[in-house]
Protein backbone atom coordinates (compact mmCIF):
# COMPACT_ATOMS: atom_id res chain seq x y z
CA UNK A 1 0.00 0.00 0.00
CA UNK A 2 2.90 2.35 0.74
CA UNK A 3 4.18 1.74 -2.80
CA UNK A 4 0.79 2.77 -4.26
CA UNK A 5 0.83 5.99 -2.22
CA UNK A 6 4.40 6.63 -3.39
CA UNK A 7 3.37 6.15 -7.04
CA UNK A 8 0.43 8.53 -6.53
CA UNK A 9 2.72 11.20 -5.09
CA UNK A 10 5.20 10.76 -7.93
CA UNK A 11 2.42 11.01 -10.53
CA UNK A 12 1.20 14.29 -9.08
CA UNK A 13 4.79 15.58 -9.08
CA UNK A 14 5.09 14.80 -12.81
CA UNK A 15 2.75 17.69 -13.49
CA UNK A 16 4.85 20.09 -11.44
CA UNK A 17 5.52 23.48 -13.03
CA UNK A 18 9.20 23.07 -12.03
CA UNK A 19 11.13 21.45 -14.84
CA UNK A 20 13.79 20.03 -12.51
CA UNK A 21 11.16 18.24 -10.43
CA UNK A 22 9.52 16.83 -13.56
CA UNK A 23 12.84 15.60 -14.91
CA UNK A 24 13.77 13.96 -11.59
CA UNK A 25 10.42 12.20 -11.30
CA UNK A 26 10.55 11.08 -14.94
CA UNK A 27 13.97 9.59 -14.26
CA UNK A 28 12.60 7.72 -11.22
CA UNK A 29 9.76 6.26 -13.33
CA UNK A 30 12.13 5.20 -16.10
CA UNK A 31 14.48 3.56 -13.59
CA UNK A 32 11.56 1.68 -12.06
CA UNK A 33 10.43 0.54 -15.50
CA UNK A 34 13.95 -0.72 -16.25
CA UNK A 35 14.13 -2.71 -13.01
CA UNK A 36 10.50 -3.93 -12.78
CA UNK A 37 9.25 -6.07 -15.67
CA UNK A 38 5.67 -6.39 -14.37
CA UNK A 39 2.58 -4.63 -15.72
CA UNK A 40 1.55 -2.71 -12.58
CA UNK A 41 3.49 0.50 -13.23
CA UNK A 42 2.55 0.65 -16.92
CA UNK A 43 -1.12 0.04 -16.06
CA UNK A 44 -1.00 2.82 -13.47
CA UNK A 45 0.59 5.21 -15.95
CA UNK A 46 -2.04 4.43 -18.59
CA UNK A 47 -4.86 4.89 -16.06
CA UNK A 48 -3.40 8.22 -14.95
CA UNK A 49 -2.87 9.44 -18.50
CA UNK A 50 -6.43 8.60 -19.55
CA UNK A 51 -7.77 10.47 -16.51
CA UNK A 52 -5.56 13.55 -16.79
CA UNK A 53 -4.01 13.72 -20.29
CA UNK A 54 -0.72 14.45 -18.54
CA UNK A 55 1.96 15.24 -21.14
CA UNK A 56 4.88 13.99 -19.00
CA UNK A 57 3.09 10.65 -18.55
CA UNK A 58 2.39 10.55 -22.28
CA UNK A 59 6.12 11.02 -22.89
CA UNK A 60 6.94 8.09 -20.60
CA UNK A 61 4.32 5.86 -22.25
CA UNK A 62 5.42 6.70 -25.78
CA UNK A 63 9.02 5.83 -25.01
CA UNK A 64 8.39 2.45 -23.38
CA UNK A 65 10.63 -0.40 -24.44
CA UNK A 66 10.23 -4.17 -24.38
CA UNK A 67 8.82 -5.99 -22.39
CA UNK A 68 6.50 -3.15 -21.37
CA UNK A 69 5.12 -2.88 -24.90
CA UNK A 70 2.93 -5.92 -24.25
CA UNK A 71 1.59 -4.42 -21.03
CA UNK A 72 0.83 -1.14 -22.80
CA UNK A 73 -0.96 -2.85 -25.70
CA UNK A 74 -2.96 -5.07 -23.33
CA UNK A 75 -4.05 -2.10 -21.24
CA UNK A 76 -5.03 -0.09 -24.34
CA UNK A 77 -7.00 -3.11 -25.59
CA UNK A 78 -8.87 -3.17 -22.29
CA UNK A 79 -9.80 0.50 -22.67
CA UNK A 80 -10.74 0.19 -26.36
CA UNK A 81 -13.32 -2.38 -25.28
CA UNK A 82 -15.06 0.20 -23.09
CA UNK A 83 -17.16 2.79 -24.91
CA UNK A 84 -16.44 5.52 -22.36
CA UNK A 85 -12.67 5.32 -22.72
CA UNK A 86 -12.35 4.18 -26.35
CA UNK A 87 -11.50 7.58 -27.85
CA UNK A 88 -8.83 8.36 -25.24
CA UNK A 89 -7.25 4.93 -25.72
CA UNK A 90 -7.22 5.39 -29.50
CA UNK A 91 -5.59 8.80 -29.12
CA UNK A 92 -2.92 7.25 -26.90
CA UNK A 93 -2.35 4.54 -29.48
CA UNK A 94 -1.99 7.23 -32.14
CA UNK A 95 0.70 8.99 -30.11
CA UNK A 96 2.59 5.73 -29.60
CA UNK A 97 2.39 4.66 -33.25
CA UNK A 98 3.44 8.10 -34.51
CA UNK A 99 6.79 7.69 -32.74
CA UNK A 100 7.33 4.31 -34.43
CA UNK A 101 8.70 2.34 -31.49
CA UNK A 102 11.14 -0.50 -32.11
CA UNK A 103 8.37 -2.97 -31.23
CA UNK A 104 5.81 -1.61 -33.75
CA UNK A 105 5.85 -4.95 -35.61
CA UNK A 106 4.17 -6.52 -32.57
CA UNK A 107 1.01 -4.48 -33.15
CA UNK A 108 -0.14 -6.91 -35.82
CA UNK A 109 -0.07 -9.84 -33.37
CA UNK A 110 -1.52 -7.97 -30.38
CA UNK A 111 -5.13 -8.53 -29.28
CA UNK A 112 -5.59 -4.80 -29.79
CA UNK A 113 -5.68 -5.15 -33.59
CA UNK A 114 -8.84 -7.34 -33.77
CA UNK A 115 -10.53 -4.98 -31.31
CA UNK A 116 -9.69 -2.02 -33.54
CA UNK A 117 -10.98 -3.81 -36.61
CA UNK A 118 -14.28 -4.59 -34.86
CA UNK A 119 -14.66 -0.94 -33.90
CA UNK A 120 -13.96 0.18 -37.46
CA UNK A 121 -16.58 -2.22 -38.78
CA UNK A 122 -19.16 -0.87 -36.35
CA UNK A 123 -18.27 2.73 -37.17
CA UNK A 124 -18.63 2.05 -40.87
CA UNK A 125 -22.10 0.60 -40.26
CA UNK A 126 -23.11 3.65 -38.24
CA UNK A 127 -21.93 5.98 -41.00
CA UNK A 128 -23.89 3.99 -43.58
CA UNK A 129 -27.00 4.00 -41.39
CA UNK A 130 -26.73 7.76 -40.84
CA UNK A 131 -26.37 8.30 -44.58
CA UNK A 132 -29.66 6.49 -45.12
CA UNK A 133 -31.70 8.02 -42.31
CA UNK A 134 -30.46 11.53 -41.54
CA UNK A 135 -31.94 14.40 -43.58
CA UNK A 136 -28.85 16.51 -42.87
CA UNK A 137 -26.75 13.90 -44.66
CA UNK A 138 -28.20 14.70 -48.07
CA UNK A 139 -31.79 13.62 -47.68
CA UNK A 140 -34.71 15.67 -48.97
CA UNK A 141 -34.57 18.25 -46.19
CA UNK A 142 -37.24 20.95 -45.98
CA UNK A 143 -37.00 21.74 -49.68
CA UNK A 144 -37.34 18.63 -51.89
CA UNK A 145 -34.45 18.30 -54.29
CA UNK A 146 -32.34 20.68 -52.23
CA UNK A 147 -30.97 18.62 -49.35
CA UNK A 148 -28.25 20.09 -47.25
CA UNK A 149 -25.67 18.09 -49.19
CA UNK A 150 -27.56 17.25 -52.34
CA UNK A 151 -24.53 18.13 -54.44
CA UNK A 152 -22.59 15.15 -52.99
CA UNK A 153 -23.00 11.67 -54.46
CA UNK A 154 -25.08 9.55 -52.12
CA UNK A 155 -24.01 6.04 -51.09
CA UNK A 156 -26.32 3.28 -52.27
CA UNK A 157 -26.86 0.65 -49.61
CA UNK A 158 -29.52 -1.97 -49.96
CA UNK A 159 -31.72 -2.25 -46.90
CA UNK A 160 -31.49 -6.06 -46.58
CA UNK A 161 -27.69 -5.78 -46.51
CA UNK A 162 -27.81 -3.08 -43.85
CA UNK A 163 -30.18 -5.14 -41.70
CA UNK A 164 -27.87 -8.15 -41.94
CA UNK A 165 -24.80 -6.08 -41.05
CA UNK A 166 -26.63 -4.36 -38.22
CA UNK A 167 -27.70 -7.71 -36.77
CA UNK A 168 -24.13 -8.98 -36.95
CA UNK A 169 -22.80 -5.81 -35.32
CA UNK A 170 -25.01 -6.24 -32.25
CA UNK A 171 -22.87 -9.21 -31.19
CA UNK A 172 -19.57 -7.32 -31.34
CA UNK A 173 -17.97 -6.47 -27.99
CA UNK A 174 -17.02 -3.08 -29.36
CA UNK A 175 -20.68 -1.95 -29.52
CA UNK A 176 -21.25 -1.38 -25.81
Amino acid sequence: MAQQANIGELLSMLDSPLLSVRDDVTTVFKENLNSDRGPMLVNTLVDYYLETNSQPVLHILTTLQEPHDKHLLDKMNEYVGKAASRLSALLLLGHVVRLQPSWKHKLSQAPLLPSLLKCLKVLSLVVQWLGLHAPSAGGPGPDPGRGTRSHLPQPRVLMPQLKTLHAAAKDLPCCN
